[in-house]
C-alpha cells in the first residue's frame, strides 16, 4: 500500500529530473578577452613572468625538475636519438600502410 502511494512520487521525480532545461540561453553579458599589451622586452617583463611563476618555485618543485631534467640528460643520448630516429623511419611505411587499411574497412 505504501509503495502504491510513493509510486506516484517516483514517477514525478524521475521526470522532472530528466526533463532539459526548456531554452537554454547564452551568456548575455561574455566577458571580453583582453588585448596583449605592448611589451619593451623580456628583461622589462621579467618581474611579472616572475610574479606568476613564484607558486611553482618551492623546494619540492624544483626538486622534481631536476631530477626529471637529470632523467632527459641520461636518456637523451645520442646513440639512444640514432636509435629513435632509426625506429620511427623503420615504422613510417608501416603506420601508411595500416593507415590505408584501416581506410578501406
Amino acid at each position: 500500500m505504501l509503495l502504491t502511494r510513493l509510486f506516484p512520487l517516483f514517477l514525478f521525480s524521475t521526470f522532472t529530473l530528466a526533463a532539459p532545461a526548456p531554452n537554454p540561453k547564452a551568456n548575455p553579458a561574455p566577458i571580453p578577452v583582453p588585448l596583449p599589451q605592448e611589451s619593451g622586452g623580456l628583461l622589462e617583463d621579467l618581474p611579472v613572468i616572475v610574479d606568476g611563476i613564484k607558486e611553482l618555485l618551492t623546494p619540492d618543485a624544483i626538486s622534481e625538475l631536476k631530477d626529471i631534467l637529470k632523467s632527459a640528460h641520461a636518456l637523451l643520448t645520442p646513440d639512444f636519438v640514432n636509435q629513435t630516429t632509426t625506429l620511427i623511419n623503420d615504422a613510417t611505411p608501416l603506420v601508411a600502410l595500416l593507415s590505408k587499411a584501416l581506410e578501406g574497412s
